[in-house]
């Protein structure tokens, strides 16, 4: 067990994720190795071998119940979970929970949002009721009450819930701002309202006693953000969708040849060495060599390639690949955890939930961002109240207003749903990237620096035909290229020719690579380095982004950043475009929810009444709702990119 991943239940926001993080972040041996991914609602553990060699297993038990534990203690759930199947049923669960809320928040409104078009168009619903409007609603009061008691004593509990662990952390959230801003307006119109009960002896509204009442407020308010969360919920599901396609792929039965006949088992009970007959049209069930017969393998839901590649004995296959044509007898070499699929399922996983350095700075933002609303809205209120006299209610008005539309999610959704599904795109078009930390690297490459035998040539010195395509993308986004071999100078030259690649070395050693990319570095360049083998290995590592073919050797793809699942060179500039459209993304996105904050919180404050402009406290959590999907949508809007 290297890894370990948990699913978090009661996270509402980024700061409830980076209180979490810091809380697992002090137990014994895990300082530095904790990762929480709020988007994808995980706890991800990553145990080096170090750390994995000195620990028995029972020590791990340990160590994942001290989890649990502190997980529980900070007010969340944490459950272990061994693949993403436990993820995408918590995403399902998650997206009905907020459903079943907004269907009820739907039903509360209808009547509030009734009696506030009879208050704006001053209708009456009795024709022959003598009074005015004002008189005509008596029991507005006690319908608002009870509905009103009801959203936030019910619909509002998860954002208690939050504030409350918020409270328990000693820190604040996005739930303290929501709690916190529609309790003073119910708490208020209550106030209000038994009051008037006691000085009137009446449950009946009179004497324009209903413009005291701001139940509506907290109801509309409650019931905005409820809508948000279901959005944010439903959009957030599709940003891990990548995920789940690739364990969709996973077969679950198999044929397989026993006690001389051919039976059907569940594809999880094979075993290495069983011999399986795969059917034409149906899924490759493990790693295997085909023993017997031939046909063409549909590989791109694994590699990209979307051409169908030909099989015969002695080709190994890959499970999830579709046998497009010809029953096929194969011998199983991987099964479960060890197969290719499981291995990208794991890479990618891992890859989604690494902390990129602009998701370090924004999560540190965030961590001062509702402190610092706090400290506007106290002075919003006491200035309105104090020095302009706008009266109580028009004063807490602001204060609620601004508590509301200060949105610090959308600050935190910024970085890490990009990447999430910057990654996941990538895993799509067979290009598997380390974190978010590589996309970074990668969107600032100026040179690409290859090996050549195996990598622009195959093993006979035969330049592969995505060879020319890869440099020529290349040259069009102004990024240098570099060749360099331990070949004989000839070959390497006759080969940089015929690719247009000006730069190149010939007949040099391991070493000689890695000083090539030290020296290329020294002069504040950026530098990829595209190889294979196990001399590639120590400039690999030493390269701001490393990326190896998936043909390559083990030693290659370990210490690479990015690994080319399909031995597609062209994928090669294609990851570095895929990178520069996802940071794009990430600065738009940074760009809206600053933007957002910094126009917004000043409105919903009064700044612009002078204008006639102001922001109603419900409208103002509509806009806090809205801000976070726009982001989580534009980060969404990477699937409609053609990289």
């Amino acid at each position: 067990m290297k890894d370990m991943s948990f699913r978090i239940e009661g996270m509402h926001c980024v700061s409830c994720a980076r209180s979490i993080e810091k809380k697992v972040s002090k137990i014994s041996g895990l300082k530095n190795k904790v990762r929480v991914n709020f988007p994808a609602k995980m706890l991800f553990i990553n145990l080096d071998s170090g750390y994995v060699k000195k620990a028995e297993f029972a020590k791990l038990q340990i160590v994942k119940s001290q989890i649990i534990e502190t997980v529980a203690q900070a007010g969340y759930k944490a459950t272990f979970i061994n693949d993403v199947k436990g993820l995408q049923n918590h995403e399902s669960k998650t997206v009905k929970i907020w459903q079943k809320r907004i269907i009820m928040a739907v039903i509360c409104c209808c009547p509030i949002l009734f009696y506030m078009i009879l208050d704006i168009y001053k209708i009456r619903p009795v024709s022959d009721f003598s009074l005015n409007l004002l008189y005509i609603m008596p029991y507005m009061g006690l319908v608002s009450l009870i509905i009103g008691t009801f959203c936030q004593f019910y619909l509002a509990i998860p954002f208690y819930k939050g504030a409350w662990r918020a409270l328990r952390g000693r820190t604040s959230n996005m739930n303290t701002l929501i709690a916190l801003g529609t309790s003073v307006a119910y708490l208020y119109s209550l106030y209000n309202y038994v009051f008037y009960i006691y000085s009137h002896k009446t449950f009946w509204l009179v004497d324009h006693f209903s413009h005291n009442l701001y139940f509506e407020t907290s109801i509309f308010l409650i019931s905005f953000v409820i809508f948000g969360k279901y959005l944010e919920a439903k959009t957030l599901a599709k940003t891990t969708s990548s995920i789940s396609k690739l364990v969709e792929l996973k077969p679950r039965v198999a044929h397989i040849f026993k006690d001389n006949k051919w039976l059907t088992i569940p594809a999880e009970n094979i075993k290495a060495g069983n011999r399986l007959k795969v059917l034409a049209g149906e899924q490759i069930p493990q790693d295997g060599v085909i023993v017997r017969g031939e046909t063409f393998l549909d590989e791109s839901m694994i590699t990209g390639e979307s051409s169908l590649i030909k099989k015969s004995v002695d080709s190994k296959v890959i499970a999830g690949t579709i046998n497009t044509k010809n029953d096929i007898e194969i011998v199983v070499q991987a099964v479960g955890e060890s197969t290719l699929l499981a291995q990208i399922i794991r890479l990618v996983e891992q890859a989604q939930n690494a902390k990129s350095p602009i998701e370090d700075f924004t999560d540190k933002v965030a961590s001062k961002f509702v402190p610092t609303v706090l400290v506007i809205a106290g002075i919003t209120f006491l200035v309105w109240f104090f020095i302009f006299g706008a009266g109580l209610s028009r004063s807490l008005e602001f204060f609620v207003a601004v508590l509301i539309i200060a949105c610090p999610c959308a600050l935190g959704l910024a970085t890490p749903t990009a990447v999430m599904v910057g990654i996941g795109q990538g895993a799509k078009m067979g290009i598997l990237i380390r974190g978010g930390a590589v996309l970074q690297k990668l969107n600032n490459i100026n040179w690409a620096v290859f090996d050549k035998t195996g990598t622009l040539t195959d093993s006979e010195n035969f330049i592969k035909q995505d060879s020319k395509q890869a440099i020529e993308l290349l040259r069009s986004k102004n990024i240098k290229t570099y060749l360099i071999s331990g070949d004989k100078l000839s070959k390497v030259q006759k080969v940089s020719e015929e690719l247009g690649i000006n730069n190149f070395q010939a007949e040099v050693t391991p070493e000689d690579k890695l000083r090539l990319v030290e020296n290329l570095q020294s002069q504040n360049q950026k530098v990829a380095m595209i190889g294979d083998g196990v001399n590639d290995a120590p400039a690999l590592a030493k390269a701001d982004v490393g990326i190896s073919l998936a043909a390559g050797t083990d030693i290659a793809n370990e210490t690479s950043d990015v690994i080319l699942a399909y031995n597609n060179l062209s994928l090669a500039p294609r990851t570095i475009f895929l990178a520069r459209a996802t940071i794009g993304k990430i600065y738009q996105n940074l760009f809206f929810s600053l933007f957002y904050n910094f126009v917004g919180i000043p409105i919903a404050a009064g700044v612009l009444i002078s204008w006639n402009i102001s922001l109603r406290p419900e409208f103002a959590g509509l806009a806090m709702a809205l801000s976070s999907v726009t982001v989580v949508l534009n980060s969404l809007s990477l699937k409609l990119k053609k990289i």
